[in-house]
C-alpha cells in the first residue's frame, strides 16, 4: 500500500496529504496513529500524537459510550469527570452515551469519536476528512476546536479536497500508488495531484475515444471510408478536411491555421497519429481539468440534500423556490408549535393560526388569494374524550366500535367545519392524521390489529380521515406518523408521559408545577432527547414538498440513463455476461426504482456509448425478466457523442431540457450533458443515493396518476414508429392515413372526471400553451364560478390512443388559452381544434371570437396558432398580443 514514504513533521505545523480514493492516505495515518503496524521501516514520535480524528475501530462494542470513555482517560492518566464533562457537552449524545456503542449508528460512533480525540490536549492531531461528519453546526464546532484553540499543534490531514488543503494547511505532499512526492508549496501539491487527477480522467477517455473517433470517422461529404476495417481507418494518411474535422471533433474549434493544416499533409500523419496529438496536447488537457473540476460543483449530491429534515423530501431535483407567501392554520395547540418553527426554514412565510377553541370568522383577515394553501389539525381530544377508551372493558368489541363510532362522527363534524373556507374559496388543504401510540397499551403480545388495541383504533381513525376527505375538492391527507417514523418516533411522541388522546409532542409545559417536589425532577425532553425542532423542519419540509407536487413546480418528464456501471454494475465490453459485476444491492433497487417512475408516467430512455448488439445480447443474462429493453421508450446505444443523441430524443419526445434528469457514471459526460444543457439535471457519484433521490423528492411526483401518464411509454413508443412512416409519405398523404378521432369534453366543475387531467397538461405544458399561465384548483373553481369553462379533447390515431391531449380555455367568445400536448405536433390538431371552437361560439350567436397570446421563453410553438386560423392581430403590449376572428358566420363547412 506504501512504498518509501519518508517525511518530518515539526511542531505546530500543517501537513496536508493529497490523493485520489485508494491512494494510501487513511492507511498513512493510522500507521502514524498507532492504529496499524507497517510492515517494514518505523514511525520516530517525539511530541504526542492523536489516533486519527473520529476513528471508532478500537471501541469495545459491547460498553457503553461512558465505559469506553472511562477506558481510554485511564490510558492516557486523565481525569475521567472532566472528559466526561467535555465529551458529554461536545458530542450532545445525551443518554445514549449510557447505551453500548454497538447500538450506535456511524454518525454517533464518529462524534464521541472526535469529542474523545479532543478531550486530550495532544502535540499533533491526525484528521482524516472523511471522519468529518454531522450537521454544519456540528462541522462548525469542530473546526472551532481544531483550528483555532489548538492553532498552535502540528496538525496531519488527509484529503483529495484541494479546497480544505489550501485553507488549512502551509506543507503539502501526495500519494498516488502508495509513492509521496513531497512538494514545496501548497499550491504545487494542489496543482500536482490536479494533473493526477486529470491524467486519470484522460487515460478512462483514451481508451473509448480512440474507439469513437476512429469507428466514427467520416470524410467531410459524409460518406464513410470504404474500409470498415479500423485499422485501415485508422492508418488512412490525413487531408486537411480530415484535419479540420478532427479538430472540431476532439478540441471543439476549427484549425485556424492553414500551414499547419498543410503540414500535417505533408508529413503524412495517420488518422490515428492525429487523434493522438490532440489528445495529448495542452489544449485538451485544459478541456479534461474541466470536466475534473466539475466533480466538486452541483453536478453530485450534497448531504444536507438529502439528510435531516430533508431525508423524506431531497431537494436535489430542486430548480425554482417554492415562493410560499402565506399559509394558514387551523387547529390546535400544536399547531402553534408548528407556527412558531417557520422562521428557523430554509424558505419563510408568514401563518395565521386559528384554534378550534373557537368559531372560523366567515373569512380570514387578508384575500384568500393571498394564502398559498391551509393545513387542518384536528385535536383529537375534542373527539376522543379522557379515560374514554381506558374505561371500556376488557373483550367488548361492542362498545369498542360505539366508540369508534362516535369518534368518527365527530371528526366527521369537525372536518366540515375545519374545510370551510376549502369549500367557500377553495383553497388547497393539507389535513393532519391523528398521532398514533407508540405501543399497545392493553399488551404488545394481544392482537395487533384488533381496535381493542388503541394503536389500530386510531389507525381506523386515520383510515376514516383518508375516506372521508375525499368527499372534498383539492384536500389532502398528510400522515404526521410517517415524519416521525423517520425522524424517530422514541424522541417526539409524548405518549409515554401524557395520555395518548393528547396527542402532541414531548414537552415540560407542566414543569413548573413540580419545582416543590422532594426530589429533584428533570425537563421531559431531556430525558427523551427530544427532536422536535428537526421534526417540525421535517414536517413543514413534508408539506411544501405536497404543495409543489400538487403545482407540479419543477416537474421531471423524462429520465434517461446511461448502461455501463449505471444501468448496471461494471462494463460489458471488459467482461461475459456471466462474468459481470453481481446485481445485488444498488443495480436491482435502480431497476425497480426505474420501473416505479414509469408507473408513474415518466419516461426512460437509454443513452450509452455500446454496440446495440452487445447490449442486446447481454441484456437477459444481466437483467433476467426484472426490467426490458422495451420499458424505455427511446434508446440510443452507438458511439455518438451523447449530447447529439440527447438533442435526438428531446426531439422525438418532445419535452424541454428542464424536465429531464440525466443519470450517468462519468462526471466527463455529465459536464459535457450540462454544459450544452444547462437547464437538464443530472446525477452520478455514489449510486447507492439515486433511489432515495428519484423516488422521494417532490419533483418526480404527481398528486394522481392519470390513465394517459400510466401508458405513457406506450405512447411514446407509438409516436417514434408514427414519425417513421411520416417520413415515408407526404404531408398530405401522412395526416389523411392517420383516421385521427376526436372526443370533446366540456368541463365547468373541478369534481368532472376530466379535470385532474386537464388541470395536469394545463400546469405541465410549456411548448404549446398560448400564454404560459399556471393554475391552482382554487383560481380554477372561481373562475368556473364565473362562467369559464376547460373545453378538452381526447385523441388518437391508427397508431394510438393519445388520451386526453388538449385543453381550451373559453369564456363566451374568447379563448383565453389553449394548450396541447407535444406529442400531438403535427398532426392537424390544433387546426381541428381551433375551428371547434369557432363553430361552438358562433352557433352559440355570437358574431366574433376574441383570443390572446403570451409570448414566453418556451412557447415558440404555438405563437401562429391564431393567425394560422384566420385571426386578424389587434393589438401587441410587449410580449401580449390580442387576436380577433372578425365574422364567425362567414365560417364554411371546409373550415370545420
Amino acid at each position: 500500500m506504501l512504498n518509501g514514504v519518508n517525511f518530518t513533521v515539526q511542531r505546530g505545523e500543517k501537513w496536508g496529504i493529497l490523493g485520489h480514493n485508494g491512494a494510501g492516505k487513511s492507511t498513512l495515518l493510522r500507521i502514524i496513529g498507532g492504529v496499524e503496524m507497517p510492515t517494514s521501516g518505523h514511525v520516530e514520535m517525539d511530541m504526542s500524537v492523536s489516533w486519527p480524528l473520529a476513528f471508532s475501530g478500537a471501541f469495545q462494542g459491547s460498553l457503553s459510550g461512558l465505559d469506553n470513555l472511562r477506558f481510554i482517560a485511564r490510558i492516557y492518566n486523565r481525569d475521567y469527570d472532566e472528559m466526561r464533562r467535555f465529551v458529554d457537552d461536545f458530542s450532545e449524545l445525551g443518554q445514549h452515551l449510557r447505551e453500548p456503542v454497538k447500538n450506535y449508528s456511524s454518525g454517533m460512533k464518529a462524534r464521541l469519536a472526535f469529542a474523545l480525540s479532543i478531550a486530550i490536549e495532544f502535540d499533533s492531531y491526525l484528521i482524516d476528512e472523511v471522519a468529518m461528519v454531522g450537521d454544519a453546526r456540528f462541522a462548525e464546532r469542530c473546526r472551532q476546536e481544531l483550528f483555532e484553540k489548538r492553532k498552535d499543534r502540528a496538525l496531519v490531514i488527509v484529503s483529495h479536497s484541494m479546497e480544505y488543503i489550501r485553507d488549512v494547511c502551509d506543507h503539502s505532499m501526495v500519494l498516488q500508488d502508495g509513492k509521496m512526492t513531497i512538494c514545496n508549496s501548497v499550491q504545487e501539491g494542489i496543482d500536482t495531484y490536479n494533473k493526477l487527477l486529470t491524467g486519470k480522467v484522460l487515460k478512462e477517455r483514451t481508451s473509448e475515444t480512440d474507439k469513437h473517433y476512429i469507428n466514427t470517422f467520416q470524410f467531410p461529404a459524409g460518406e464513410k471510408t470504404v474500409s470498415t476495417d479500423p485499422s485501415s481507418i485508422q492508418n488512412k494518411i490525413v487531408t486537411e478536411e480530415d484535419v479540420e474535422l478532427l479538430f472540431q471533433s476532439i478540441l471543439k474549434r476549427s484549425v485556424n491555421n492553414d500551414e499547419y493544416r498543410a503540414q500535417c499533409v505533408r508529413s503524412k500523419t495517420t488518422v490515428l497519429e492525429m487523434i493522438n496529438q490532440l489528445l495529448n496536447s495542452e489544449e485538451f488537457y485544459l478541456i479534461a481539468k474541466n470536466d475534473v473540476d466539475s466533480r466538486s460543483n452541483s453536478l453530485l449530491v450534497s448531504r444536507s440534500d438529502i439528510l435531516g429534515e430533508n431525508y423524506r423530501n431531497p431537494t436535489t431535483l430542486r430548480v425554482n423556490q417554492s415562493n410560499i407567501k402565506r399559509v394558514l392554520i387551523v387547529g390546535s395547540c400544536l399547531s402553534e408549535a408548528w407556527a412558531n418553527a417557520v422562521p428557523s426554514l430554509e424558505e419563510t412565510f408568514e401563518t395565521e393560526l386559528y384554534l378550534f377553541s373557537n368559531d372560523l370568522p366567515e373569512q380570514p383577515v387578508h384575500p384568500i388569494g393571498s394564502y398559498n394553501f391551509q393545513i387542518l389539525q384536528i385535536p383529537i381530544r375534542n373527539v376522543l374524550p379522557d379515560g374514554a377508551f381506558a374505561k371500556i372493558q376488557q373483550g367488548d368489541m361492542q362498545a369498542h366500535q360505539d366508540l369508534l363510532d362516535h369518534v368518527k362522527s365527530a371528526t366527521r363534524m369537525l372536518l366540515r367545519s375545519g374545510l370551510r373556507w376549502n369549500q367557500q374559496y377553495g383553497i388547497t388543504t393539507f389535513v393532519f392524521s391523528f398521532i398514533l401510540p407508540q405501543q399497545n397499551y392493553i399488551g404488545k403480545m394481544l392482537d395487533r390489529y384488533s381496535i381493542e388495541n388503541p394503536v389500530h383504533f386510531i389507525e381506523e381513525l386515520n383510515k376514516f380521515i383518508a375516506e372521508e376527505i375525499k368527499k372534498y375538492t383539492n384536500v389532502f391527507f398528510y400522515d404526521i406518523n410517517d415524519t416521525m417514523a423517520s425522524v424517530g418516533r422514541q424522541y417526539i411522541n409524548e405518549d409515554m408521559i401524557t395520555s395518548f388522546n393528547h396527542g402532541s409532542m414531548i414537552g415540560d409545559f407542566d414543569f413548573e408545577f413540580d419545582q416543590n417536589r422532594l426530589e429533584v425532577v428533570q425537563r421531559a425532553p431531556e430525558i427523551y432527547d427530544a427532536e422536535i425542532t428537526l421534526f417540525l423542519k421535517s414536517g413543514w419540509n413534508e408539506l411544501i414538498a405536497m404543495y409543489r407536487i400538487v403545482r407540479q413546480v419543477d416537474s421531471v418528464k423524462m429520465v434517461v440513463v446511461d448502461i455501463d456501471d449505471t444501468l448496471w454494475r461494471g462494463v460489458i465490453a471488459e467482461h461475459a455476461p456471466s462474468e459481470m459485476p453481481t446485481t445485488e444491492g444498488w443495480p436491482r433497487a435502480f431497476w425497480e426504482t426505474l420501473l416505479l417512475l414509469k408507473r408513474r408516467g415518466i419516461i426512460l430512455a437509454i443513452i450509452s456509448k455500446n454496440e446495440e448488439t452487445v447490449v442486446r445480447e447481454a441484456w437477459p443474462h444481466i437483467m433476467g425478466k426484472m426490467i426490458s429493453l422495451d420499458d424505455f421508450a427511446v434508446r440510443r446505444i452507438n458511439w455518438r457523442q451523447k449530447s447529439e443523441n440527447m438533442k435526438e430524443i428531446l426531439q422525438i419526445v418532445n419535452v424541454l431540457p428542464n424536465s429531464v434528469v440525466f443519470i450517468d457514471d462519468n462526471p466527463a459526460q455529465r459536464s459535457d450533458i450540462k454544459s450544452i444543457y444547462p437547464d437538464m439535471r443530472v446525477l452520478g457519484g455514489n449510486p447507492i443515493l439515486w433511489r432515495h433521490i428519484l423516488l422521494a423528492a417532490a419533483e418526480t411526483q404527481t398528486s394522481k396518476i392519470s390513465s394517459e401518464s400510466s401508458n405513457r411509454t406506450e405512447m411514446i413508443k407509438a409516436q417514434v414508429e408514427r414519425e417513421d412512416f411520416k417520413n415515408s409519405v407526404s404531408q398530405e398523404e401522412f395526416i389523411k392515413s392517420l383516421d385521427i378521432k376526436y372526443e370533446e369534453i366540456e368541463i365547468n366543475d373541478v369534481e368532472n372526471e376530466g379535470f385532474f387531467r386537464s388541470f395536469e397538461l394545463l400546469n405541465k405544458t410549456n411548448q404549446f400553451n398560448t400564454t404560459g399561465e399556471r393554475w391552482s384548483q382554487e383560481a380554477c373553481q372561481a373562475a368556473f364560478a364565473q362562467g369559464m369553462k376547460f373545453v378538452s379533447f381526447k385523441v388518437e390515431d391508427k397508431f394510438t390512443a393519445y388520451g386526453l391531449v388538449v385543453v381550451a380555455l373559453v369564456q363566451q367568445n374568447e379563448i383565453k388559452q389553449f394548450i396541447m400536448s407535444c406529442r400531438v405536433m403535427g398532426l392537424g390538431v390544433e387546426e381541428h381544434v381551433t375551428r371547434t371552437l369557432l363553430k361552438k361560439m358562433r352557433d352559440a350567436g355570437y358574431s366574433f371570437a376574441t383570443a390572446r397570446l403570451v409570448e414566453t421563453e418556451k412557447n415558440l410553438p404555438c405563437r401562429s396558432i391564431f393567425k394560422a386560423n384566420g385571426f386578424a392581430l389587434t393589438e401587441t403590449q410587449n410580449e401580449i398580443s390580442w387576436w380577433e376572428y372578425a365574422d364567425l358566420q362567414a365560417l364554411r363547412p371546409a373550415d370545420i
